[in-house]
């Protein structure tokens, strides 16, 4: 029997990922639209929440069962983003053959370099394609058939997945041993700990770490303590919450003094910092409560609003991987129109294009790996059945 799924946490990793489409559309279809405190405070609600809703989800286990568990969610998410950027480079292939044939086809016409819409470089052969292909096994795509194209939302957008799969098998690690430690508190805070010991000696330039180290560390901590309050969400009553809440919101004051009278999340998440830390446990906080309060409507309108959101929160996963690519497809069309368009005018037809246009690709690449799928399966059943009449 399968577990039932938590309609809150569809729905609010929906809202969230229709959110970070929102953000995307600021920094990589035009920067342009709106102040930019503005753009600072939208990335309040970001992807930390996200990794202490997969740490709130994650159940411990034994140990084996844990590395098993961590290791079939690892394959099932690297092959995905494989399957996806794969059939990405296949229609970039095709696209840069079709455009450069419209391109001859009408330049004498029109005058235009109809290529150069998607592409900046004018020339690709097999050996870009080849590069693409092991760059992006490596979840690196930023090889030239990449940076060529105007995906640049693609690579960068990686960097969640990166530290995702490196946190996967010490989360279930973590929560194997935190079974049996009676302090729990210092397990979730160990890798709190080793993050800014080892960002104190990268500062002084003692050593140097790499910085999917220190995401992973910080990120780790954000799971751990989404597994702790789950063990311990029956006994935190909802007033002490809200304090918490308060408590938090007002912590980011002396964070805005030392930024100078400045929001500046993006200076402080990349990498993570202690400052961040504080930004982060406002989704944090607001996922908690919200949960504590959820209801599901009962008027029907309502609820197909929710629905369409729960949707998205299920397959949030390939959402997030697509968002990236049509994210970045307005900036070319951006760059040359912004001059005669109203900023929050322009925001709104883009931010509409970018969310549309995911959503309506998301459903034709679900169809797509379904129908893959079955004539996998189909496959096998008919060399299954071959091999018994043998």
């Amino acid at each position: 029997m399968k577990n039932q799924r938590d309609t809150f946490i569809d729905v609010f990793k929906g809202i969230l990922i229709l959110w970070v489409i929102n953000i995307h559309t600021i920094v990589w279809s035009g920067d342009s639209y709106i102040s930019d405190n503005i753009q600072q405070l939208f990335l309040l609600m970001d992807v930390p929440v996200f990794f202490f809703i997969s740490g709130y989800l994650t159940k411990s286990s034994n140990f084996l069962s844990s590395l098993k568990k961590s290791l079939r969610q690892f394959l099932s998410l690297y092959y995905r983003y494989v399957f996806i950027s794969l059939v990405l480079i296949i229609f970039i292939s095709l696209g840069y053959l079709i455009l450069k044939y419209l391109e001859i086809t009408l330049f004498e016409i029109i005058n235009i370099p109809v290529k150069n819409i998607l592409f900046t470089k004018n020339h690709f052969n097999l050996n870009d394609v080849f590069s693409a292909i092991i760059s992006m096994l490596k979840l690196r795509p930023n090889s030239e058939f990449w940076l060529y194209t105007t995906l640049g939302c693609y690579d960068y957008n990686l960097w969640y997945l990166r530290t995702y799969l490196l946190v996967l098998p010490f989360l279930g690690i973590a929560l194997y041993v935190m079974r049996s430690f009676k302090r729990k508190f210092i397990l979730i805070l160990s890798p709190l700990l080793v993050f800014y010991f080892l960002w104190y000696l990268e500062i002084n330039q003692i050593v140097h770490f790499k910085k999917t180290i220190f995401f992973g560390l910080f990120y780790l901590f954000i799971c751990l303590l989404g597994a702790f309050y789950k063990q311990q969400e029956l006994r935190i009553n909802l007033r002490y919450l809200i304090f918490s809440f308060l408590l938090n919101i007002i912590l980011i004051y002396p964070v805005f003094l030392i930024d100078n009278g400045r929001i500046l999340i993006q200076a402080h998440k990349f990498p993570p910092s202690f400052l961040y830390l504080i930004y982060s446990l406002i989704p944090i906080h607001i996922f908690i409560i919200l949960k504590h309060i959820w209801k599901y409507p009962r008027k029907k309108r309502i609820r197909k609003i929710v629905r369409c959101f729960e949707w998205c929160g299920q397959n949030v996963y390939p959402i997030y991987i697509l968002q990236s690519v049509v994210c970045s497809l307005p900036i070319r069309l951006t760059t040359h129109i912004h001059n005669y368009v109203p900023n929050f005018l322009l925001y709104f037809l883009v931010l509409t294009f970018n969310l549309s246009i995911t959503l309506l690709v998301v459903q034709q690449y679900l169809r797509f790996e379904s129908l893959c799928m079955n004539l996998s399966n189909t496959i096998t059943s008919i060399k299954f059945y071959n091999y018994l009449k043998k």
